[in-house]
């Protein structure tokens, strides 16, 4: 599910912007939508599929915003071993189980909503060593 966390999170979470090699249909908003939306609408709902990978013109004058999909953040750490013992009857024993130190977790624990969250911020952690704070991505070091 994508919410408006989400978007906010994708959008600033610039190495994963930064990196995005742009494929017919990858879910993207535009940051127009969101400048004249201002988080306080329904952007969700402008939520589209990208289809001009090829064009230069749309890639850099919409500003597109790239939102991944599970799968496609699963890739982004594929390789690395992790390990997410049991079953989970809620988000929040979930992102308390991603950080093997836990000592950090429940900063971030309250600040997930959806699992699309919770897999931003396992790659942004593992790739990226940044926590979300609910409102920016910082350094693990500066939590």
């Amino acid at each position: 599910m994508i919410t408006q966390s989400y978007i906010k999170m994708c959008e600033q979470a610039d190495e994963i912007q930064k990196a995005w090699k742009p494929k017919l249909l990858d879910k993207v908003i535009t940051k127009r939508t969101l400048t004249n939306n201002n988080y306080s609408q329904n952007a969700v709902g402008y939520i589209e599929d990208f289809e001009h990978p090829y064009d230069e013109y749309y890639y850099k004058n919409y500003g597109y915003i790239y939102l991944p999909t599970q799968e496609q953040l699963q890739e982004m750490v594929k390789g690395k071993v992790f390990h997410i013992w049991g079953t989970f009857d809620s988000l929040d024993l979930a992102v308390a189980s991603i950080d093997r130190k836990k000592r950090d977790s429940h900063k971030v624990c309250n600040k997930i909503k959806s699992f699309n969250e919770l897999w931003l911020a396992f790659v942004m952690h593992e790739k990226y060593n940044k926590i979300w704070t609910g409102e920016k991505w910082i350094l693990k070091e500066g939590v």
